[in-house]
């Protein structure tokens, strides 16, 4: 039975785009699902940074990856192969 690794990165204040210097804010939350823990690893940081769409795009062309990514406007955006697996019990908030 295949093991899932699941691999969540959270904005604070620090996640920093390397070369440009500016703050990642397009996501409060991505939660990545996958075999591979490196694979997860690597990638949730990059979702991050690229945001919510572009991020989403990225996962849903990686194989072997799902995902879901909350926006900083409290968006839940899921991934196909985790649209019928999940139930949203609670929109997110403004949470400190």
């Amino acid at each position: 039975m295949p093991t899932s690794i699941i691999r969540t990165e959270r904005r604070t204040d620090g996640s920093v785009i390397g070369r440009i210097g500016t703050i990642a804010r397009e996501c409060r939350s991505v939660t990545l699902v996958s075999d591979r823990a490196v694979v997860a690893d690597a990638l949730a940081k990059g979702v991050f940074i690229l945001g919510p769409e572009a991020g989403m795009a990225l996962i849903e062309r990686t194989s072997g990856v799902q995902g879901v990514i909350v926006s900083a406007k409290n968006e839940v955006l899921v991934s196909s192969g985790l649209k019928n697996r999940l139930m949203l019990v609670a929109p997110p908030t403004d949470a400190p």
